[in-house]
């Protein structure tokens, strides 16, 4: 499949795969912009969301961070941040929720 911007980590779901793109060739005028730098894209590689949902969490650094990479925990995906937070991602809407911090 090819990408509309360099990525940083594929993860495959099924018929569906998480898209991490590298924060480095997005900015605000772009479709995903920098600080929602992941997508859920089916097998066409048509979007089904943006991520969603960090303005209203005290733990997201808007202007300042971006996801860097994925982890499993009890078998739900969760998106880890540059500043070190974890954030749960419900695979449906794309709307993430704090978890944890890892560093």
């Amino acid at each position: 499949m090819k990408y509309k911007f360099p990525v940083v980590e594929v993860v495959q779901l099924l018929d569906e795969c998480i898209v991490i793109y590298d924060w480095e060739y997005l900015s605000d005028s772009t479709d995903p912009n920098i600080g929602e730098n992941v997508q859920l894209l089916d097998e066409t590689g048509k979007v089904i969301w943006t991520v969603n949902g960090m303005s209203s969490d005290a733990h997201w650094h808007t202007g300042r961070d971006v996801f860097v990479g994925t982890r499993t925990n009890g078998g739900s995906v969760e998106l880890v941040s540059f500043s070190g937070n974890s954030f749960s991602v419900d695979l449906k809407t794309g709307r993430v929720k704090f978890h944890s911090f890892l560093k």
